[in-house]
């Protein structure tokens, strides 16, 4: 069985067998998620004062994305709204 970081760096590795990650990719998986891991690998809900900076902050990246349209600008299309 994985722990909480070496399931992290599994999935990561895998995942990086089929496309690079950007470096939104772990607050989109925290937006997603609407959690975030702590130090002790605990998995704990965003606070709600937290929540709205990180929604703006994935639109804002959605609106370059688009503008670019990297290959994964999909993800961002499909999960966060404009």
């Amino acid at each position: 069985m994985l722990g909480g970081r070496d399931r992290y760096r599994f999935v990561c590795e895998k995942m990086s067998d089929v496309w690079t990650p950007r470096e939104w990719f772990p607050d989109f998986l925290r937006y997603m998620a609407q959690m975030r891991q702590n130090p002790d690998d605990e998995l704990k809900t965003i606070k709600p004062d937290v929540w709205p900076a990180l929604r703006e902050r994935m639109r804002v990246i959605r609106r370059v994305a688009a503008g670019q349209n990297p290959p994964n600008w999909q993800i961002l299309d499909r999960f966060v709204p404009g």
